[in-house]
Parts: C-alpha cells; sequence; structure tokens
C-alpha cells in the first residue's frame, strides 16, 4: 500500500506543477477566439476566482453568443442541483439559496440541453498521472479535483 500512496501522492503533484488551466486557457482564448466574438458564460459564478483574465469583456448570454466558456465545477454544483434538489444541503459547496437558481438552470438547459446549439471546442483540464500511467481521481476531495485545476470548457455555437 506504500507504494500505492507515494504514487496517488506523486501523480497529484504533477498536476500542481503543471500549467494552470486557468492561464492555460486564458493564452487559446487570445489566441484562437477573434476579439469581437462574443463569450458568455454562467449568469452567477460560483468560483469565480477560477475564471481565466481575458482580454476582453465577458457578455450576458443572449441569442448572439457565439463562444460559452464552463467551469466544471460550477456547472456540476447547478446540475447537481437540477437533478436532485432535495438532496442539496446547507453545507454544500455554496449557498444556492442566495442567488437566482432560475437564470442559472436556464443558461446551462441552453447550453447542453436537447437542441441545444453549442457543441465542444476545446477543454483544458488535469489528471493525475504516475509514469505515465492516468490515476482516477474520482475519489478524491472536491477541493483536489476542482479548484486547485479545474476543468475549463470552451463550447461554440454550431448555427444561429
Amino acid at each position: 500500500t506504500w507504494f500505492y500512496s507515494f504514487s496517488y501522492t506523486v501523480a497529484f503533484a504533477s498536476v500542481m506543477l503543471s500549467q494552470p488551466t486557468t492561464l492555460e486557457s486564458s493564452e487559446w482564448i487570445s489566441e484562437n477566439i477573434p476579439i469581437d466574438s462574443e463569450i458568455s458564460y454562467s449568469p452567477e459564478m460560483l468560483f469565480n476566482w477560477l475564471v481565466p483574465e481575458l482580454d476582453r469583456d465577458m457578455v450576458d448570454f443572449d441569442d448572439d453568443t457565439d463562444w460559452v466558456l464552463i467551469l466544471r465545477p460550477n456547472r456540476e454544483v447547478f446540475q447537481r442541483y437540477y437533478r436532485y434538489p432535495e438532496k442539496y444541503e446547507i453545507q454544500d459547496w455554496y449557498p444556492l439559496r442566495e442567488i437566482e437558481l432560475e437564470e442559472n438552470l436556464a443558461f446551462y438547459k441552453a447550453v447542453f440541453g436537447e437542441g441545444s446549439q453549442f457543441q465542444l471546442h476545446r477543454i483544458f483540464e488535469r489528471r493525475p498521472q504516475f509514469l505515465g500511467i492516468k490515476i482516477s481521481d474520482s475519489g478524491a476531495p472536491f477541493p483536489m479535483t476542482a479548484l486547485l485545476h479545474p476543468t475549463i470548457e470552451i463550447y461554440r455555437r454550431s448555427k444561429k
């Protein structure tokens, strides 16, 4: 078991030593999405310190939005609430009672729901590896998997 503990620790250390997904996604957006293209994200960013710094203003989501930036930790909280509101508890990661749930749920439905015009264009994520072997982080605590190197997804509208 000491080998497993060692390899697991080294695998997570490799994630921490890599370029942050927020920086990588910020650079990619600057280089690949025209400055006049509109980029939106969820009306409420629960983990706003994870949003990549961009060289442009983000816009409110509407019918003119070309691109959508999704922080997976943000999405997971809302999707979990949407599926099981009765299981949401006060000790969960964010006090959802204090925000406009309907507006946020409508945003995620527009991006991920049936008939959505958005398709995944690019994903930025880090997974633990040891000697090139990927190690599952499914049992790791939420802060390790979501807050240190959040998965960032870029969706593009396929048609208007």
